[in-house]
């Protein structure tokens, strides 16, 4: 993902996606993995053989077939169409990849990736409404780009059967396969911007979060008091707490802000700083916001962390 966003940006000229582009994201995907596994004989080449896909009806192309129809793609998605044709370019684009099977193994991670890049070309990020100066303070983008991993694997049974049907390159199928990609496009968008509004963040997910990790004993009550004001308040240092927490003496805020920070629980906005916003990178933490985010319908958890 980041040599996409290095290479690919919504400026990008119509030539933005090529042969050595597309080869490049398998090779970074498979490169060094076991063959027998999830690697690939030759990482960022075109498959030189035949190959049948495990419980799937559609046949792939012969493998002396895939340079021309990778040239057609390509060809497709450089044509400098109107804005409103987008989305309906990137699900077609998807599906045909797919359909290609351009690599002996690695596609599916491949073109989960490609779909990401066609996003950014395409400009469809999400997230400019993130806290600015938040976002500056602590160096992180102010834009989120849409996983699309989060729309074709959460129901993988859904997603192939969609796939499947448009195999016919019946319009009709190809339609509904457009339909069931922006569908689940729009539904992630929606998710995201419930999670970049920061009173939903902080009372749905950080504030529930917290209040498990002190019901489960991890963490102290001194620490529950600290870990709280940082959610309600976003960042803080420690004179911004100090009239707040007035049954702490400051001697023992300074060693609790410590330890949290030690443990990952408080992290700094930027290097050797004195401000800190809650941490939800490892440990407790991370477990917690995971179960909330499941809880919430953002990740597709089925059993009990």
């Amino acid at each position: 993902m980041q040599y996409i966003e290095q290479v690919i940006k919504p400026s990008s000229g119509p030539q933005a996606f090529s042969h050595i582009f597309v080869r490049e994201l398998h090779k970074l995907v498979t490169d060094g993995l076991r063959v027998d596994k999830e690697g690939d004989p030759n990482p960022g080449m075109y498959r030189s053989e035949e190959v049948i896909i495990n419980k799937a009806s559609h046949h792939p192309p012969t493998f002396a077939a895939v340079p021309g129809y990778m040239d057609e793609l390509l060809a497709f998605l450089a044509n400098e169409d109107a804005p409103q044709y987008y989305l309906i370019k990137v699900a077609l684009a998807h599906h045909r990849f797919v359909w290609i099977h351009p690599f002996r193994n690695g596609n599916g991670r491949t073109v989960r990736l490609f779909t990401y890049a066609l996003l950014i070309r395409f400009g469809f990020d999400v997230g400019m409404n993130v806290d600015q100066k938040l976002a500056e303070e602590s160096g992180a983008s102010s834009a989120r780009i849409l996983n699309p991993t989060a729309v074709f694997c959460t129901d993988r049974d859904t997603y192939y059967e969609k796939l499947a049907n448009a195999d016919s390159g019946d319009d009709a199928a190809l339609l509904d396969w457009c339909n069931y990609v922006l569908t689940g496009l729009n539904i992630e968008i929606k998710k995201i911007d419930r999670l970049l509004s920061y009173h939903y963040l902080k009372m749905r997910i950080l504030h529930p979060a917290v209040i498990e990790l002190k019901q489960k004993g991890l963490i102290t009550q001194n620490e529950f008091q600290i870990l709280s004001k940082a959610v309600e308040i976003k960042y803080f240092a420690k004179k911004d707490i100090m009239s707040d927490i007035k049954d702490i003496k400051e001697v023992q805020i300074s060693r609790t802000i410590s330890s949290l920070r030690d443990r990952g629980l408080l992290v700094p906005l930027k290097e050797n700083a004195r401000k800190y916003v809650i941490g939800f990178g490892k440990g407790p933490m991370l477990r917690e916001v995971i179960k909330r985010l499941g809880a919430e319908g953002f990740l597709p958890i089925k059993e009990d962390l």
